[in-house]
């Protein structure tokens, strides 16, 4: 139902934006490239999230995201609302990513440079999101976009603030189950969630499998993940002691976004350079008032 009606939107106008090309809906909407007129001439590509309710919450949720500024996570340009088919909608403009985490993995195994400089990208922007008090809660290689040589992390729908009253929510199928952490079903959330996500993304890249052997049943797949149920083949030893730290099962013993970066060093990794500080302002000399 959600694909017909974005498929439907193919080639509508959204103020300045046309909706060139339907890529991909999620759970939260559908999204599209396209394009900012100006005269009847493209500008500007871009990526557009349409999304098919128009609540304040989700509202709120798409301009907290614009407020989310680091070279790892997609840019955010702006949020706006339309109607189409009598249904209210939501809309949030993006950078254009040329490719996946997913599309790259798929296309065959990666060198141990390359899996060095995607998980210190992803470590890089899960530390920025976890200083801002923020968790993705839905780190995954198909949130994980390219654009241009950077890896940045996408589809912020269920990031979650955490606050100092509760870190315990109620958990409905969020996420995708494969990369939720044991805790996740109890509810709780805390940055620990996004370092178990990264950790099975390792896996994945190091060995081009998942830990996980099920037949397509979630609920069979929800008890392997619960009891921690890990099918762990043979780790490429630069690697190990990382997908370790991520994977532990007491959240509290897991390792940090800013403890991959440290241990990622060691592997040819460094931290990119502290922007210069800005110049000093120079004092100009006050003229003196006429009396």
């Amino acid at each position: 139902m959600l694909d017909q009606m974005m498929k439907m939107l193919e080639g509508q106008q959204i103020s300045p934006y046309r909706l060139n090309k339907f890529l991909g809906a999620g759970g939260f909407g559908g999204v599209f490239h396209a394009s900012e007129m100006v005269r009847n001439t493209s500008v500007k590509e871009v990526a557009i999230k349409v999304i098919p309710e128009s609540s304040d919450d989700k509202l709120i949720e798409l301009t907290n995201s614009r407020k989310l500024e680091h070279p790892n996570l997609i840019k955010s340009y702006a949020v706006g609302e339309f109607t189409f088919l009598n249904t209210e909608m939501l809309y949030l403009v993006m950078e254009l990513a040329q490719g996946s985490l997913e599309n790259h993995i798929a296309k065959g195994s990666l060198s141990a440079d390359e899996i060095t400089n995607i998980t210190a990208q992803v470590a890089q922007g899960l530390n920025y999101l976890h200083r801002q008090n923020k968790v993705h809660r839905d780190l995954k290689p198909g949130n994980i976009l390219k654009v241009n040589q950077q890896y940045k992390l996408a589809d912020f729908g269920l990031i979650r603030t955490l606050n100092n009253k509760s870190h315990t929510q109620t958990v409905h199928n969020t996420g995708t189950i494969i990369y939720m952490p044991p805790e996740a079903f109890r509810g709780d959330i805390s940055s620990a969630w996004d370092l178990w996500s990264l950790g099975i993304m390792l896996i994945q890249m190091t060995t081009n499998q998942l830990p996980y052997k099920f037949n397509n049943d979630n609920n069979q797949l929800m008890v392997k993940v619960i009891n921690c149920e890990l099918q762990i083949p043979s780790l490429p030893k630069e690697f190990k002691q990382i997908i370790e730290g991520c994977l532990q099962k007491d959240r509290r013993q897991r390792w940090t976004a800013q403890q991959v970066l440290n241990a990622l060093q060691p592997l040819g990794w460094t931290s990119p350079p502290s922007p210069p500080p800005a110049p000093a302002a120079v004092k100009k000399p006050v003229s003196p008032i006429p009396l």
